[in-house]
């Protein structure tokens, strides 16, 4: 049979020179995996470029390597300790998750999945690894943080959402680290061989744009106030959160519906759907709204209440301050419910 495809390898360097035998400066593969392991060897090769790209051995890149290796088998671990008893990858028991983080975070690993089969059809092992490691260790990170006061818990959530991403993890990785997927998948009761075992299929209806939204929402709350309280040098002992009233999302959305920051088109369409009484209000939103649709692109009203509750606690912790949400203006001692905006609430401090 005809293969279904061919590549031309690139050239290897060795910290950055042309690899020469008559130089002296080559690394034989027998003494890189007696050294480092076969998977890890395989795993630096395969991020460090695309097949038919020149590779650079570096030596501290290849340790770096390592210890990705390493976390990932303490990660494992890790997770069978949380679930505090034996874990068994081929029969996670399914939670209905309610909190938005932890729906966040299986709405990443999918969205990663995908990255990672899309570009290993086209045999881009480098793109590939980058969803399938480093780009989902990095939101596993961030998970891990949001929920960290849940972690000794038990929370039947949370052991969902780990060991969810630890069964598609070492099927993803299995192609790069078959040594240590082997290893994993045995120990932490995946069935039969990882290598015959099922690629992971990413759920398109998983992956929701909304909660990336709502988690970013969230840490741009926590990253605003820091830098408020940084700025003018104070403890505030509450944080007030204002919340957009509906007729500004309905602006938003004519703005989008526009598709152009073109004030005047929003403006009539907006007075010709009655959203507001205030004509003059609406033209001053109307103009931070054309300024900031360049930057958030419209997705649709999120439920900014729910969400800011639901990651309430969180917040506070953050910000070391009791954290108050208004949905109306009924205490706004300073008028800066008028500044709240989709996607960005507004923020008074005492």
């Amino acid at each position: 049979k005809w293969p279904k495809g061919t590549v031309v390898f690139g050239m290897g360097l060795l910290e950055g020179n042309k690899m020469s035998s008559s130089k002296g400066n080559v690394i034989l593969l027998a003494d890189a995996i007696e050294e480092y392991s076969a998977d890890v060897v395989r795993l630096f090769l395969m991020a460090s470029a695309e097949p038919w790209q020149d590779f650079d051995w570096r030596e501290k890149e290849v340790r770096g390597t390592q210890r990705r290796l390493e976390w990932f088998r303490e990660f494992a671990q890790k997770v069978e300790d949380i679930k505090g008893e034996k874990l068994d990858l081929s029969n996670i028991e399914e939670v209905a998750l309610e909190r938005s983080i932890d729906k966040w975070m299986i709405s990443q690993l999918n969205v990663h999945i995908k990255a990672a089969t899309e570009a290993l059809e086209v045999f881009q092992t480098r793109q590939a690894l980058q969803h399938a490691l480093f780009l989902l260790k990095k939101d596993l990170d961030h998970y891990m943080y949001r929920v960290k006061d849940l972690v000794d818990k038990k929370d039947p959530a949370v052991i969902y959402v780990l060991s969810t991403v630890l069964s598609n993890w070492i099927r993803l990785l299995a192609p790069f680290t078959p040594h240590t997927s082997e290893e994993l998948w045995e120990k932490f009761g995946g069935e039969g061989f990882v290598s015959f075992a099922k690629w992971p299929e990413y759920d398109e209806e998983l992956i929701s744009e909304e909660i990336e939204r709502s988690e970013s929402l969230v840490q741009n709350i926590v990253k605003d106030i820091n830098e408020i309280k940084n700025i003018v040098d104070t403890d505030p002992e509450k944080i007030h959160l204002y919340l957009a009233p509906d007729w500004k999302w309905e602006l938003y959305k004519i703005a989008d519906e526009v598709g152009k920051p073109d004030i005047g088109q929003i403006m009539g369409r907006a007075i010709g759907q009655n959203i507001y009484d205030n004509k003059k209000e609406i033209a001053n939103v109307a103009k931070k709204i054309s300024k900031e649709m360049t930057k958030t692109r419209y997705i649709g009203k999120i439920d900014e209440a729910t969400i800011l509750n639901d990651a309430k606690e969180f917040i506070e912790a953050e910000v070391e301050s009791e954290v108050v949400i208004h949905t109306d203006d009924s205490y706004d001692p300073q008028n800066k419910a008028r500044n709240a905006m989709p996607y960005k609430p507004a923020i008074f401090m005492e």
